[in-house]
């Protein structure tokens, strides 16, 4: 007798191997297609967390991680700028070349700048006959107002330069504050703070730049 279709070998009705690759196949698209989603949500997670991290004050005690490109650090020449002040005043940091300077980036908002304008204060008391110069750049689109209300508060005499275009914030690449640049005689950074200073390292900043000029023709 002539066979049946059924029972041809290689026939769709047959539980041949080949029939279960198809679906095989699609079982490891789907495996495969989850992971890739997972992997790309894990990458957006760490990218908001990073993101999100930015524009905070640092807390003191803690490790700040170093500024994004373009920012400027230890034997760097600090960028020059020229503002007005809360008073008025026009301050061009250049000016000041041949005196140490303290430039602090603040607002009036940021609870860990609060907290450190009396050791500011002190320090420029003590060293202001040697030279001292305290520039305290009002950042962040901080309000005039309320920055003036919380100098006068601090009995804060130094000058307060407002940085509404954000030119000296984006000079120095502050992402988050306090930070403070001390800069020495010859107009270069001798130590930058990313953090709200202590009485420790306030003094460590202040015995880098308040140290005489070296003697013409001396070799560093």
């Amino acid at each position: 007798m002539p066979s049946t279709p059924s029972s041809t070998p290689g026939s769709e009705s047959q539980p041949a191997n080949g029939a279960t690759r198809p679906a095989r196949r699609r079982v490891l698209l789907v495996a495969f297609v989850a992971v890739l989603v997972l992997a790309v949500a894990g990458v957006v997670a760490v990218a908001v967390q990073s993101s999100s991290g930015s524009g905070r004050s640092a807390e003191p005690g803690t490790s700040a991680p170093p500024p994004p490109r373009g920012g400027v650090n230890r034997g760097a020449v600090a960028p020059d700028f020229q503002l007005t002040t809360l008073d008025g005043d026009t301050v061009r940091l250049s000016s000041f070349r041949g005196r140490p300077v303290i430039v602090n980036f603040w607002a009036s908002w940021c609870n860990p700048c609060r907290e450190e304008f009396p050791l500011l204060r002190t320090a420029y008391a003590a060293h202001r006959s040697a030279g001292l110069v305290v520039l305290g750049v009002v950042s962040w689109n901080d309000i005039p107002s309320d920055a003036r209300d919380f100098v006068k508060q601090q009995r804060a005499t130094w000058p307060m330069p407002v940085d509404a275009s954000k030119a000296a914030e984006t000079a120095y690449s502050v992402p988050y504050m306090p930070q403070t640049m001390f800069i020495g005689r010859d107009g270069r950074i001798a130590l930058r703070v990313y953090a709200q200073l202590t009485s420790k390292v306030l003094d460590r900043g202040l015995g880098q730049i308040l140290s005489p000029p070296a003697p013409a023709g001396t070799v560093g």
